[in-house]
Parts: structure tokens; sequence; C-alpha cells
């Protein structure tokens, strides 16, 4: 979790964080994270969105993106550049994970293929053995509150259509 400060061991490194897994299932590849401990913001650059919806699936591109914490206490990604919010805020901290080199490469690959399913499974795979997430029977389960607080989050445009 960003807020519990692991960060720190990845720096550098690729990453695939799951910020969206409700009526879409969304996550960021990002081909590297820098960590501002003077404004406590985790920036990734080289992103890339991957949003699944139903059948279909949108990929979205961005040199940065920033995940922040409101002084409310909801966490957010945001597009650095345009300042729109990617769905979906989050009552509790996200998950980063920080990947090989050879896995992004690979998922980059499936994404510039149009090939959102290897992504999709493989990012079910990672988060479903953290503690509080679940992976069974083709279902990732989520932690209570995670990535599920646009409704407490105002004044902001998002990336995408909810």
């Amino acid at each position: 979790r960003y807020d519990q400060r692991l960060t720190a061991i990845g720096l550098g490194e690729p990453s695939i964080t799951l910020i969206e897994n409700d009526t879409a299932f969304s996550v960021l590849l990002a081909e590297a994270a820098r960590d501002d401990s003077h404004s406590e913001r985790l920036h990734f650059d080289q992103v890339s969105l991957v949003r699944i919806r139903g059948k279909s699936w949108h990929f979205y591109e961005s040199q940065l993106a920033t995940i922040r914490q409101t002084p409310k206490g909801i966490w957010m990604v945001q597009d650095t550049l345009s300042g729109k919010l990617y769905h979906e805020p989050s009552a509790v901290p996200y998950h980063v994970i920080f990947i090989s080199e050879p896995d992004y490469r690979r998922m980059i690959l499936a994404k510039n293929q149009d090939r959102p399913r290897p992504i999709f499974d493989y990012a079910r795979e990672q988060f479903g053995c953290l503690p509080g997430f679940r992976f069974a029977q083709d279902t990732l389960t989520t932690p209570d509150e995670y990535a599920s607080a646009a409704d407490l989050v105002s004044g902001f445009e998002f990336i995408t259509e909810k």
C-alpha cells in the first residue's frame, strides 16, 4: 500500500496499480515511479491506463500521473498534465505492485496488440494474493472501500466515463 511507504524498494521500476474493480476493471501500467516525500505523492512516468468494461476496453496514454491523498483522506490518481482523475478514487490506499521489466514489456506488448486479456489475467493473479483481496472463479474481489469513493470527490473531471 502506498501509505505504508514500502514503495522505496521499487522506485524507478515498472509497476501495476489496480485503480478500479467495480462496473469496470482498470489498471495503470507505469514505466517507473518516483516518490516525492515533500508532497507525500507518488509520481508515475509513461503511464498506460487499461480499462475493461464488459466486452469493451479502452487504453489511455499519459506521460505523468500522481497518486495523492486529499485533506479528507481520499486517495486519487490524477493525470498530472490535464488534472483529470482516473476512476476510481479510493477511501483506502491503492496497492502499487512493482513488476519485472520483462513482465512490463509483455503487458505493453499486449496493449499495443489491442489484447487486454493478458493484462487483466496478470493483474488478477498479482492482486488476488494480496491481503484483503481474493481471486476465485475468474473474479477478483477487493477490500471494502478500495477504489469506490468517486462520490466523495467533487470538482474534478474524469478521464473516462463511469
